[in-house]
């Protein structure tokens, strides 16, 4: 049994490749009630942000239960993973929850801030091969973490203080709809995981910036190119969906506006 966060497909892909019980945790936290999970195994597939995992992730931890003989959390990252190993083990803990192994792997990083999506795209990251090794890991069910050394405590640091002195890094503010290319098809709305976008009487897509994970599905997934970012986005025109990922597969797995 896996839970999995995805926006543009690479949680989604490891997930299939580790298991074939596959739940989506947007979907998981619209249910009402304990959500209580039994299984022999149970993974958490996410990706990691500045580090850390995403904010909708750790809600999930936080209120679930697991009964599980073996749990353990993969994160997808980009550039550098830091320390996302021992956080995400000691978020568990923090929660009650118990992380027997947790491990990275590394895929087109689509922070777009940052990262041109045609540069990311043309590395050869040998992605087939970790997770290749990752399942025989699992399969073997391995226990514990990678420690970080000293260049990525120290990747980790800076990232954080990038983070706090400007919160418009991460907050989602500087995501902004481009009125001139929006055509109101409301993909945006249907693959927010938290329901942040709307169409609007003027057929156009609007948003809520206090709900926003800043996952950067609605940029990545809108086929018009309309959603951008005011600060600095690094090719507008680039933009990136996991090939083996369909987005029906996203929408399915983020849509929570009941559309």
């Amino acid at each position: 049994m896996i839970f999995y966060f995805t926006a543009t497909g690479n949680c989604l892909a490891v997930a299939r490749e580790l298991d074939s019980d596959l739940h989506s945790i947007p979907q998981e936290l619209k249910k009402e009630g304990p959500l209580v999970y039994e299984a022999e195994t149970v993974g958490i597939v996410a990706p990691t942000y500045s580090g850390l995992m995403p904010r909708i992730v750790r809600r999930f931890l936080k209120r679930a239960e697991f009964r599980a003989d073996y749990f353990y959390i993969v994160m997808t990252y980009g550039m550098n993973c830091s320390v996302a190993e021992r956080e995400a083990v000691a978020y568990g803990e923090h929660v009650g929850v118990r992380v027997d192994f947790a491990a990275t792997v590394k895929m087109v990083d689509n922070w777009l801030f940052i990262f041109d999506m045609n540069e990311q795209t043309a590395m050869d990251k040998q992605i087939p091969q970790q997770t290749a090794v990752l399942k025989e890991r699992i399969a073997r069910r391995e226990k514990g973490f990678r420690e970080p050394d000293a260049q990525q405590e120290a990747a980790f640091a800076a990232v954080s203080q990038r983070n706090c002195r400007w919160p418009e890094m991460t907050d989602g503010t500087q995501i902004t709809v481009r009125a001139d290319r929006c055509v109101g098809c409301g993909v945006c709305s249907r693959v927010c995981p938290v329901g942040n976008f709307y169409v609007g009487e003027d057929k156009k897509a609007h948003r809520d910036f206090e709900t926003c994970e800043f996952c950067l599905a609605c940029a990545h997934n809108c086929p018009s190119r309309a959603i951008t970012l005011s600060v600095q986005d690094k090719n507008p025109e680039a933009r990136f969906r996991n090939p083996d990922v369909k987005l029906a597969d996203i929408v399915a797995a983020n849509c929570v506006r009941g559309k």
